[in-house]
């Protein structure tokens, strides 16, 4: 199962060493990069995604589970990182406990793992945190460095929650996109996720000496590789026994999205909002590394027992 993992996501550390060697010596520059990711390629995928998902009054039960549990959880880590931070720093580990990399990462690991038959469940769950990460958690890493009135001006102008809105009203008028169009965005689709990983090699980039702050690393992988783990343990649990909400199968994607490591994105808030960018693309290069090793061992012991 190791090994089958490390050939999977090998790719994944390829684009993230093809980013740095691309900001070191060809001087590509991730503020931009990351503006392009974020107000054109994301909105473009979120439209996408959600004109093509199944949408109906169960499935969206889903969604709104993970788009809680992100939101939750970030607003639990920002009053928690207070204590040790009055800076920035809060923001941008409230936001990064409050999601994880389900896409370009979790769904191709999950594939490896669980089956294929994972795919659609893992889809609806990344479009609840798609949510967060345009609402809340976009207004929470914003608060850093602008006030609440900047902040929700920020917001407002994200365009991502907007092509949400725009994929649920075409999917309720049952549009149907021509397939030269539906190649396009799936072209868009596989750019977004190679410019993510990229994005996170960029962020190093400019790193002269790899020195780790591990207060602040060991504080994110606390929120991303316990918190997580336990908040979904603990929600299978009630389930199982009081409110019978989802079935086995959807406990297995939840337990295995916990683990999943911090979401690229984060690079892209942290650019975009000068969040100390460096800092954030070195914690999620480290906990990319480090769920190699820890996502087949958590997903033997409690997953796939």
């Amino acid at each position: 199962m190791f090994f089958n993992l490390i050939l999977r996501i090998a790719p994944l550390y390829s684009l993230v060493a093809a980013g740095c060697i691309a900001g070191r010596f060809a001087h590509v520059k991730k503020e931009s990069i990351a503006s392009l990711m974020l107000y054109v390629l994301d909105p473009v995928v979120i439209f996408y995604a959600t004109l093509t998902l199944t949408i109906n009054a169960h499935t969206l039960l889903l969604p709104l589970f993970m788009f809680v549990a992100g939101t939750v959880l970030c607003l639990v880590t920002y009053r928690f990182s207070k204590l040790f931070w009055t800076d920035a720093h809060s923001n941008i580990l409230a936001f990064s406990a409050g999601t994880g990399n389900t896409g370009y990462f979790g769904l191709p690991i999950a594939a490896a793992l669980l089956g294929d038959w994972t795919y659609g469940t893992i889809v609806l769950c990344m479009m609840g945190l798609v949510v967060y990460q345009n609402t809340i958690g976009f207004y929470i890493t914003a608060k850093g460095h602008h006030t609440v009135g900047e902040s929700v001006q920020k917001l407002l102008k994200l365009p991502g929650l907007y092509a949400f809105a725009a994929g649920l009203a075409a999917q309720g008028m049952a549009l149907h996109l021509p397939e030269s169009i539906s190649v396009l965005f799936l072209q868009t689709k596989s750019a977004y996720g190679i410019l993510g990983m990229m994005l996170v090699g960029l962020g190093v980039s400019d790193v002269r000496r790899l020195a780790v702050d591990w207060k602040f690393t060991v504080f994110a992988f606390a929120s991303k590789f316990l918190l997580w783990p336990a908040a979904i343990g603990l929600f299978i649990v009630c389930d199982v026994r009081l409110l019978h909400l989802f079935a086995p199968a959807t406990h297995q994607v939840l337990l295995f999205l916990s683990t999943v490591p911090m979401a690229a994105t984060t690079v892209v808030y942290a650019t975009e909002l000068r969040i100390e960018p460096q800092k954030t693309a070195v914690t999620v290069l480290l906990s990319t590394l480090v769920a190699a090793w820890y996502i087949p061992i958590f997903t033997t012991l409690f997953i796939l027992r």
